[in-house]
Order: C-alpha cells, then sequence, then structure tokens
C-alpha cells in the first residue's frame, strides 16, 4: 500500500460510502471489496463518515459516477463498438458497470497506478489497464477509437493546469473526431473550497493555476477549431435525475447550491467531425496489445484466478481478506432462500458450520431471539471476518465465533436444535464422517440445514471444480445417501425453479 496516495483512498471510500448510504443511485462493488480488505488505515476517514459533511460529500460521489455512467452509455446507444476510455482512472470500476458486451474498455492512469490496479481490479474480457501520463500525447497512439470513443474523467481535471488542459482538449478533438469527452468541474468557488479538503493533499497552492470553470459552454469554446465540435453541460447534483427523498432537506439544498451557485456541472464535449477511419498503426498497437494480453492471461491470468477461487476454501492472506469481503453480499440470497425451507423450531443453541464472513450466523441470531449460536470456520481469517461482521452480538453473548474442523468438532454433543452449513460442504474432509460429526452435536429431533449453489450438475459449478484444489461437488442423491450413513432419519431436497441451487433439511 505505499503506492497508495490520499487522492485514490478518498474517492475509493467515498463510492464505498455512497454505496451504503446511496444504493439505489450507485452502487460499487468493488469499492465495499477494497475497502474491507487493503491493509490501510482508513480510520481518519471513517471518523467523519457520519458527518453531514461526509455524507454530503458521498452523495456528491454517487451522482458524478452515475451521471458520467449515463454519459457514456448513451453514447454507446449509437456507438456499441466504441472504446470507453476512463482518463485517471484510479481504482474506479465504471467499465463493468457500462459493458454492454461489445465496446472495448481502456483505464489510463500513472504507471505505478496501473501497476496496483493489476494486482487489485487485474483487466476483463476487452478491458486493458494502460500505463501512461495524459500529458504525453502518445496513450492516444493505443485507443482504437475507429467505431467510436467516449472519453470520461471523474475528480481528475482539478489536478491539471489550464495551459496542460489547453493542448489536451484540441489534441483530443483533432485525434478523435466524432468522438466524446465528459468530465465533472465546478467554478473557482468550489477549487478553493476543494482546497482546503482533498486537494490541499496533492500539494495545490495556486487554484488560479489549475482548472476550473463559472460557464464551460463559454470559457472552453475558443481552444477548440472544429466548427462542428459541442460544448452542454448539466448540473450534476440535479441534472441528471431526482435525488431520493431520504437524502434529507439539507443535502437536497445543499444540492441546488452546488448545481447552481459552485457550478457541479459534468461537461459534455462532442468533438466535430466524422469517426477516424482505422490507420495501420492503430490496428498494430490494438493488435499487439491484445496478443499480449493473451500470452500474459495464458501465463499469468489463470493462475491468479485459480489462486483467488482457492480462497473458497481456506481464506488465507491479502486474497483471503478479498474473497471473504465479497462472501456475505454474495451468498446473501442464496442462503435466505435455502433458510425459507426450516421447518417451525423452537431454537435454543444453533451452530453454523463453515461460517465464513459470518453474516448467516447474525441472521440466525435475528431469526431465533434469544438463542445462542456458535458460528465455526477451519479458516483463521474467516473467524477473524465473522467475529468482526458480529462483533454487537458477540460481545452480547449471542454469538460465539471459534475456529475448528468439521470432521473433529470441538463441540459437546446432543447440544444443538439447529445445525447450517451454507455453500461449504464442497471443501469438507469426507461428507460420512463430517455428518456423522454434526449428527452427534444435534440434540435428539435436532434440524440440519444444508444449501449448495450447485446440485452437482451445472457446469459452470464443474469448471470451478477444475481451478479450486480440494473442492469435490456432490448430487442431492449422494448427500442424501451420506446423510442417512451418519445417522439421519429424515432428509428432504428442495431444488431451486431456475437456478442449480439445492436446500437439504435432515432430522436427526
Amino acid at each position: 500500500m505505499s503506492k497508495v496516495s490520499d487522492t485514490m483512498v478518498i474517492p475509493l471510500y467515498g463510492r464505498k460510502l455512497c454505496s451504503e448510504l446511496y444504493p439505489e443511485l450507485f452502487k460499487d462493488e468493488a469499492a465495499e471489496r477494497l475497502v474491507a480488505s487493503l491493509d490501510y488505515d482508513f480510520s481518519d476517514i471513517e471518523k467523519k463518515a457520519d458527518s453531514a459533511f461526509m455524507r454530503f460529500g458521498a452523495l456528491e460521489v454517487a451522482c458524478r459516477q452515475t451521471d458520467l455512467g449515463l454519459e457514456v452509455l448513451d453514447y454507446l446507444k449509437a456507438h456499441p463498438n466504441a472504446a470507453v476510455v476512463n482518463l485517471g482512472c484510479g481504482l474506479d470500476t465504471t467499465f463493468e458497470r457500462v459493458d454492454n458486451g461489445q465496446c472495448t474498455g481502456y483505464n489510463l492512469d500513472f504507471p505505478d497506478m496501473i501497476d496496483l490496479r493489476n494486482e487489485l481490479l487485474p483487466a476483463g474480457e476487452r478491458e486493458y489497464n494502460v500505463p501512461c501520463d495524459l500529458n504525453d500525447f502518445s496513450w492516444m497512439d493505443k485507443i482504437d477509437a475507429s467505431n467510436g470513443a467516449v472519453f470520461f474523467a471523474a475528480g481528475v481535471f482539478y489536478y491539471f493546469r489550464f495551459e496542460e488542459l489547453k493542448k489536451l482538449f484540441p489534441a483530443m478533438e483533432a485525434r478523435f473526431p466524432g468522438c466524446v469527452l465528459a468530465f465533472d468541474s465546478c467554478n473557482k468557488i468550489g477549487a478553493k473550497a476543494m482546497k482546503k479538503t482533498f486537494i490541499k493533499d496533492a500539494g495545490i497552492t495556486d487554484v488560479d493555476a489549475f482548472f476550473y470553470t463559472s460557464d464551460a459552454v463559454t470559457d472552453l469554446a475558443p481552444w477548440f477549431s472544429h466548427p462542428d465540435t459541442a460544448i452542454s453541460t448539466k448540473g450534476y447534483m440535479e441534472g441528471y435525475q431526482p435525488l431520493p427523498d431520504h437524502v434529507g432537506k439539507l443535502a437536497k439544498v445543499l444540492a441546488k447550491i452546488g448545481d447552481n451557485g459552485i457550478k457541479m456541472q459534468i461537461v459534455r464535449v462532442a468533438f466535430g467531425g466524422d469517426l477516424p477511419k482505422k490507420v495501420e498503426a492503430v490496428k498494430k498497437a490494438v493488435s499487439k496489445a491484445a496478443s499480449d494480453k493473451a500470452t500474459e492471461e495464458k501465463k499469468l491470468y489463470i493462475p491468479v484466478l485459480g489462486k483467488y477461487f482457492n480462497q473458497t476454501r481456506k481464506p488465507e492472506g491479502v486474497m483471503g481478506k478479498m474473497m471473504l469481503a465479497g462472501m456475505n453480499s454474495g451468498h446473501a440470497k442464496l442462503a435466505d432462500w435455502g433458510m425459507q425451507y426450516l421447518p417451525e423450531l423452537t431454537v435454543e443453541s444453533a451452530v453454523d458450520l463453515g461460517c465464513g464472513a459470518g453474516r448467516n450466523a447474525g441472521e440466525l441470531a435475528k431469526r431465533y431471539k434469544g438463542a445462542k449460536v456458535t458460528a465455526v470456520d477451519y479458516s483463521e481469517e474467516s473467524v477473524k471476518a465473522a467475529a468482526k461482521y458480529n462483533a454487537k452480538a458477540v460481545k452480547a453473548g449471542t454469538v460465539t465465533v471459534q475456529q475448528g474442523d468439521v470432521s473433529a468438532l470441538d463441540l459437546e454433543s446432543g447440544v444443538y436444535d439447529l445445525a447450517t452449513a451454507f455453500e461449504t460442504i464442497y471443501f469438507w474432509p469426507g461428507l460420512e464422517t463430517c455428518f456423522s460429526e454434526v449428527c452427534r452435536v444435534l440434540k435428539p429431533g435436532g434440524t440440519f440445514l444444508i444449501t449448495n449453489e450447485s446440485d452437482g450438475l451445472d457446469k459452470t459449478a464443474q469448471t470451478f471444480q477444475k481451478i479450486i484444489d480440494g473442492m469435490n461437488l456432490y448430487t442431492a442423491e449422494d448427500i442424501t445417501a451420506a446423510l442417512k450413513a451418519a445417522g439421519f432419519s429424515k432428509v428432504e431436497c428442495t431444488h431451486h425453479k431456475k437456478n442449480p441451487w439445492i436446500a437439504i433439511v435432515a432430522t436427526k
């Protein structure tokens, strides 16, 4: 994390916070996952998270990111195969949200940031992470704009001097006719306000030298030469969509001040002219990039992918933390679907086996008021994550989290009314042995719920079985046979109507 600067962390945390506060406006699961998993001290930022200033800042981020995404999507309607170019990308994942399955994404930033991005957010299909300095126009050679291109910059141009953008914008107009550039801006008052906050950390002292605009249409027009180049603006707090009611009256007042007084706006520049032809140099550059990427994927991507998904078995280290950060939300729908098949029970004590990041143990504690819930996992990282997720319940004594092996549980016999296992038995060391242990710790008549995302027959899970070490798929028949051999008297299985999910309820 030595490469991380506040100018990257603050927007990242802002996207995480706005995902939590305003999910109907903007959702960035990658930001949530990264903030939860990065070895970075977010404590100073978190202390301010409940302040009105920080909450409005998060709303501002939500609006800005959503608006720029809408500009990209609008361009893709007419140019579905276009290049989508993120200028000064940081750890932003806009391309994932706007990808229509046909366009190509380019994420541009300084080399050290791209190195970090390659570690944390490897480029996906039809996507390239490009190291460059935007003031060195050679990066333009790497963009195939023959099918159109939409360029966008979120919170980036505030760090550019006027003379830099007076060169960059006309160069883009000349190189990318028929394409569009969208970015956020504010007036001098807004720039001065930012100077007192995070811009100060970037070493910016002379606001007059750095970019701002009160009237982009008038101010920027002289920078361009093509007669058909068109500039337009919209306030980015309320110019694209109404704010939800729950943001509060104060936030709505500040939004109006932002749009009208501080000129917080999205500037859209449509470069005049026809789309550039696919010149030979661009062909070669794109072809080489694709070839290099394919080679690197064979050498690096599959092993890295395998390492990441192997964390589902026993999360460890940084990758394990990243995997755990996504487990609770990733498995929530499956777990809730499975829980609906639990019969009416009186539960004084329950145990969640292979608890992962702890969400399901917490749900059991909520479902069965007054019950004592024990969460068990083989992974030390999972135990830490589950304890953190259920910190209040742990402190209250309603949830206990411990490390353990399901084939030899360190639990008393015959004390639990309910045992659960969500998306975990694929990694248990022998079903009959482990199920016998579950049967041992249950009371007579106790219930065991197993919920799996795979019925053992779907192709997706079979692909993962090849990637993940020690993963074993089981059909409903396999699980039923092992349960009965372990001592369970009654077994009922339910299949999801659309997905290959299965929920199995067994009675001791």
